[in-house]
Formats: C-alpha cells, sequence, structure tokens
C-alpha cells in the first residue's frame, strides 16, 4: 500500500503541475490577446483620428501635392516612430487641387505599440460628402449688397461664397464661413464660434429631388397639376389639387364633399383634388413631395419632416413657382416645444424639419389671410 499511495501522490501532483502549467499559459495567452485587443484599438482610434485631422487640412490647403507626410515622430500622439500620410484618390489633379465631392482620401499610418518594439499599420479611406444644407441658418452665393449692422443677430451657423460685408457691431453666434472674406466698412463684429475662408458650394442641379420624389422612391409625385400643401397640426396633412391656373380662393376651399379628379397635365392617370394623409412620412416615406411643371401652394403647422420640391421639366420654364399662401410654423406637440433647438433655445427638442427648393420662385402671397 505504501508504494502504491505514494506512486498516486506523485500521480496527482505531475497532473496538478501540468494544469497549472496549462492554467497558466492560458492566463498569459489571454493577456497577451487582451493586450493587443488594445493596441489594436489605440491604433484605430489614431488613424481616426488622423483622418479627421487630415481631411480638415486637405480642404484648407489648395496647393497641396498628391501625397503629403501629415505627422512624423513625436508630433502626434507623443508616439516616437509614428507617421501617417495623406493621399487624395483620384490622384491629384493640378487644375483642380482642392478636395472635391465625391473622392476619397487615404490615410495610413504606423503606430508603434506600448512597450514594444513592433508596429501596427492601419489605413483609412473616407469619402468626402457635400454639406447639409440644415446646418446653415444663413447660405447665400451672392450677398448682393446686404450689410450686417449695429444690433443685428445671426442664430447660427453662416457660409457666404461672396464677402462677409459688416457695416456695424452684428454678433454671429454660429461659425461663420466665407469664400471672399470679411469686408469690414466699420465697427467690431463678435464672432463667437471664430471666422475662417472656405469654398463650399452647394449644388448645381436638382437631381437628387427629383429621384427622391419619384414614386419608385417612395416620392409623393404631382406633374402638371397645380398642388396645395395644408400642414394641420396634429400631424395630418391635406394634400389639394387643381388645373393649371385655377383661382387658390378656390381650390383652398375643396373639401372632402368636393370628390372628385384632375387630370395629369402630362397625360398620367388623374390626381385626387382632395387627400388626407395621416403624417408627413404617410405622404411621402421618401420625405420628398415633388411637383413637376406647375405650381406648388403651402401652409399650416407642420409636425413630421418632408421637403417640398418644385421644378421644370425643361431649362427655361416658368411654370413651377412656388406660394406661401398663409403662415407656416412647427406644431407645438406635447412633449415637443416650438421653436426647434436653436442657439436661443438650445434645451429644445423638436422632430420637425421644413424644406423648400425650387427651379424658380418661392412668394409669399398678397392678399390672403397670412
Amino acid at each position: 500500500m505504501g508504494r502504491t499511495s505514494l506512486f498516486l501522490i506523485i500521480g496527482f501532483n505531475l497532473t496538478f503541475m501540468f494544469m497549472g502549467f496549462r492554467l497558466a499559459t492560458s492566463a498569459s495567452a489571454a493577456y497577451q490577446k487582451y493586450c493587443d485587443y488594445l493596441d489594436i484599438e489605440q491604433a484605430g482610434l489614431a488613424m481616426e483620428s488622423c483622418a479627421n485631422i487630415a481631411i480638415s487640412h486637405s480642404l484648407l490647403d489648395t496647393a497641396r501635392s498628391n501625397t503629403i507626410i501629415m505627422f512624423t515622430s513625436q508630433t502626434l500622439f507623443n508616439k516616437t516612430g509614428s507617421s501617417f500620410t495623406l493621399t487624395q484618390y483620384p490622384l491629384y489633379d493640378p487644375l483642380s487641387p482642392s478636395v472635391q465631392i465625391g473622392e476619397s482620401l487615404k490615410v495610413t499610418g504606423t503606430y508603434p505599440l506600448a512597450g514594444s518594439s513592433n508596429y501596427l499599420s492601419d489605413t483609412t479611406f473616407v469619402r468626402v460628402t457635400g454639406n447639409s444644407f440644415s446646418q446653415y441658418v444663413f447660405y447665400s452665393v451672392n450677398e448682393g449688397g446686404i450689410q450686417w449692422l449695429n444690433n443685428e443677430i445671426c442664430w447660427g451657423r453662416y457660409h457666404t461664397q461672396d464677402n462677409l460685408y459688416v457695416n456695424g457691431n452684428p454678433d454671429f453666434k454660429g461659425k461663420v464661413t466665407t469664400k471672399k472674406g470679411l469686408s469690414l466698412m466699420s465697427g467690431t463684429p463678435q464672432f463667437e464660434q471664430g471666422i475662417t475662408k472656405a469654398d463650399i458650394s452647394i449644388p448645381a442641379h436638382l437631381d437628387q429631388l427629383t429621384n427622391y420624389g419619384s414614386t419608385l422612391a417612395g416620392g409623393a409625385y404631382y406633374q402638371g397639376v397645380d398642388t396645395y400643401v395644408q400642414f394641420m397640426d396634429d400631424g395630418h396633412v391635406v394634400v389639394r389639387a387643381a388645373s393649371v391656373g385655377t383661382s387658390p380662393a378656390t381650390v383652398w376651399g375643396y373639401t372632402s364633399a368636393t370628390a372628385g379628379s384632375v387630370s395629369d397635365g402630362a397625360g398620367g392617370p388623374s390626381v385626387p383634388k382632395y387627400q388626407v394623409f395621416n403624417s408627413a412620412a404617410a405622404l411621402a416615406s421618401s420625405g420628398v413631395l415633388l411637383v413637376q411643371d406647375a405650381a406648388l401652394h403651402v401652409k399650416g403647422e407642420l409636425n413630421g419632416k418632408i421637403t417640398l420640391g418644385c421644378i421644370d421639366s425643361q431649362t427655361g420654364g416658368t411654370k413651377s413657382q412656388v406660394w406661401i399662401d398663409s403662415s407656416i410654423a412647427y406644431a407645438s406637440a406635447v412633449g415637443v416645444p416650438s421653436p426647434p433647438p436653436s442657439y436661443q433655445y438650445p434645451g429644445n427638442v423638436s422632430n420637425s424639419m421644413l424644406g423648400i427648393v425650387a427651379t424658380n420662385t418661392v412668394t409669399v402671397s398678397q392678399n390672403i389671410n397670412h
């Protein structure tokens, strides 16, 4: 029994030693994987930060070459040996050196690992997109002699492709950008979020509006009929339709009792004269109501998000005009204060947003109850 017991004890010891070794090895491997994971995460975050900085730099620097060494050595993240490079795709065009909408920027980087002589390399591609119109409280291509004077306040982002003309002491609460710079005639304007020069162009065509306004895309499409949109404060939307040139007073008088339809001016299916939709989303799931080759009239209190477009199919056409026939406002609802968030009311919450886009004019009607 003594020898057998000894063999058992030795066997158990060997087994536990082997298990302990395996557990220690597994724990060490898990810890190493954890460290590697942290290194990879840090490298990825470094690349994202570098991509943001590189894109900002490239948009402002119009004299750059195709490839730029953005950061080297300890100039970024205090990491000796780090290197980040920006490359523009398509390749640099000397006739158009600034970054173009739709092109890609490639950022490559080498990031040293903590406590190691090894490095991680990573690559990030970023596609340049245009600015959203909703970013700006005021956007203009030509100021047309506009001057900012004493006690005037701009409560949001401002951009002009022209000079910014100041003749007094206005206060700009949001970020200000201008393509041609500040033309200061007199005064001391306040730029609370700063002012910089930037070339921020807008699309010269309405292709996206046309695409989203099609019925195949979920838009509400009206062609060749004058279209009247009335937003109700309970969220419903009433749409009236009439032959081109019908008196607005007559069309606004349409009710559900005026059941009937009007012929599509383009020879398509007839359009109901009076329709009620439960919401703006029910009217146009794509978010766009599009009227083509006819007038668009609008009024009411919007509770939702929608863009109203009015375009001509022919270059130089004059049929597509927007008329604001009474007040337009965002409706106040329970838990949704009005007006929407702004610099005056940063704590407000609103789910409503209205866009009006026209080939021709947007006019406030006269002799109508505003």
